[in-house]
């Protein structure tokens, strides 16, 4: 007594095995086009729009990179482009005299806006050398002996690595104090001020940098309980927040204040345009203004578009291994689109097949050219719906598309086609002609313990084209059949 499915056995031990149904049929190498398609640029994939097996057509978008910014300065471009065009007809149609007094308006009000940045600016900078002092002097002193002298001496004991420069650092920045002090009370131009401000801030920021190293080095001891410890980090990271917070404070400042120097600088120009008749060489230039606007904007599509990725020909997807939020680029080639023209095979189906075949299903193609164990993997591509008569019989026309570019193959080669149109794994497999029809039911004899046999209505799945077949429900794994002729 064995389980397999040799006729010569009476009996059968029920077994889970493998199981699918398939379609053999033979035909033709023909030749199509395939094509492997990666982004011309990098960035991370944000949208799929296919998955293998799809039919795309023409044009049609595939797989996109985030490209958010490049929208945002697309729409940044043209609204400059509309901007640009509008001056140029101005210019050429001439000003009237309340585009002129709209212009002053302009300029007056981005001159005061100037002049309050300008304001907020020194006080910015005034603002930032006090917090820089104090920082300085109620939170670093507490390390040093005489810190303000040139013979500063640190309190505390710290690496030898470190204790050097802390103390031949701290009169510098006495120095550092003192000169940014003397340059904020003397009346110059907000430009300097900023700038004194930031290399000064620079120097404050490199000096607590280098004194939190050597702080948080330190461990408890005899002399200094972990208590205290605690105190003096927590002191050196106030300093040093302190200084990168006022740094960000002054450098934006600067910024807001360039940003409107440039608005009033830009509005002037504008405003002596619009008061002047437009001389040649204005046009010329505002030409070339519009030209250029126009050239960041075809920049920008041009951007954008190449952040995605478009079928080249209409077809199928044969290949998708892109995934949302993986980072992608030129030579990541993962979408492969295979079109009417690349290499495939057309079979005729018989009508008794035609209803397990379908789109997309997975086919096992062997040629005369390679030993049977050379298998060239494909899918169903097309499916005609119109049948074709061949000797008498109804047959329907099916393109088998490879889904692997191999050069082993040839157009013309003779093709062995098998279309699986059903699997299953690990099922309840037995040989189906132990299953009997009896009264328009199907059962199996199964063997009991006294040796003799009982009949067992089951419910039958798929038919393998081995000439197994599964069994739903009725029998269990480990059950001996019995084959019967009756």
């Amino acid at each position: 007594m064995r389980n397999g499915a040799d006729k010569t056995l009476d009996t059968y031990v029920v077994a889970k095995g493998d199981i699918r149904s398939e379609v053999s049929l033979s035909g033709r190498v023909k030749p199509i086009t395939e094509m492997n398609l990666a982004f011309l640029s990098s960035g991370r994939v944000s949208w799929l729009g296919v998955k293998v097996g799809d039919r795309v057509n023409k044009g049609q978008a595939l797989a996109s990179l985030e490209h958010a910014t490049l929208s945002a300065q697309l729409e940044q471009a043209k609204a400059s482009l509309l901007i640009e065009n509008s001056t140029f007809d101005s210019m050429k149609a001439g000003s009237r005299p309340e585009d002129v007094e709209i212009a002053r308006i302009k300029l007056d009000n981005a001159k005061q806006t100037l002049a309050n940045k300008e304001v907020l600016l020194r006080d910015a900078v005034s603002t930032t050398y006090i917090k820089s002092e104090n920082a300085i002097y109620n939170y670093v002193d507490q390390f040093y002996n005489n810190p303000n002298s040139y013979n500063a001496q640190l309190s505390i004991t710290v690496t030898s690595d470190y204790e050097s420069k802390l103390e031949s650092d701290r009169p510098i920045i006495e120095d550092v104090l003192r000169n940014w002090q003397a340059k904020v009370s003397v009346k110059q131009s907000v430009e300097v001020e900023a700038s004194e401000a930031r290399l000064a801030l620079s120097s404050l920021r490199e000096f607590s940098s280098l004194l939190a190293r050597a702080v948080n080095a330190m461990t408890p001891s005899a002399t200094l309980s972990a208590t205290t410890l605690a105190g003096y980090k927590t002191d050196v990271s106030t300093v040093r927040n302190t200084l990168e917070t006022e740094l960000a404070n002054v450098t934006n400042a600067i910024q807001v204040w360039v940003d409107s120097r440039s608005n009033s600088v830009l509005l002037e120009e504008q405003y002596n345009l619009t008061k002047a008749p437009a001389r040649r060489e204005d046009l010329v230039a505002e030409e070339a203004r519009v030209a250029r606007a126009e050239a960041e904007v075809s920049r920008l599509q041009s951007e954008i578009y190449r952040a995605s990725i478009f079928a080249p020909v209409s077809g199928l997807i044969a290949k998708q291994d892109f995934e949302v939020g993986e980072i992608a680029g030129p030579t990541d080639v993962k979408i492969r689109v295979i079109s009417d023209r690349a290499l495939s095979i057309e079979v005729n189906v018989a009508e008794a097949d035609v209803v397990a075949v379908k789109l997309g299903q997975e086919v096992e193609v062997t040629t005369d050219a390679y030993p049977n164990n050379v298998v060239f993997k494909a899918i169903v591509t097309e499916l005609d719906p119109a049948e074709t008569i061949v000797d008498g019989v109804s047959t329907y026309k099916t393109r088998i598309s490879f889904t692997d570019e191999d050069g082993r193959l040839k157009p013309g080669m003779t093709a062995n086609v098998i279309i699986v149109t059903a699997s299953k794994q690990d099922a309840l497999v037995v040989p189906s002609r132990f299953v009997i029809d009896r009264n328009g039911k199907q059962g199996v004899y199964v063997e009991k313990s006294s040796g003799t046999s009982e009949y067992k209505v089951v419910e039958t799945g798929l038919r393998g084209s081995d000439g197994n077949i599964e069994i739903l429900f009725g029998v269990s794994e480990g059950d001996v059949l019995v084959f019967s002729k009756s």
